[in-house]
């Protein structure tokens, strides 16, 4: 039996090296707690994008549905 696995999206093996890359440049010291301070900023800032599109979401749902469709008549 195979286990099964799911694919990452794209781009994230991308987003993955540069990440490291980024913190390969970080003096060893340093590096654990910027890691540790990006990764917090990374999660608040994809938190504060949920809560923008759901703000979006919540103001289109009180707009109506819209104006009304013409049906054509034959």
């Amino acid at each position: 039996m195979s286990a099964t696995t799911t694919r990452a999206p794209r781009g994230t093996k991308n987003l993955f090296l540069a990440f490291f890359a980024a913190a390969d440049a970080i003096k060893e010291d340093k590096r654990p707690a910027a890691i540790k301070a990006a990764l917090a900023s990374i999660r608040g800032e994809l938190k504060a994008s949920r809560e923008r599109a759901k703000l979006a979401k919540s103001r289109a749902g009180k707009r109506g549905p819209g104006r009304p469709r013409k049906v054509k008549t034959v």
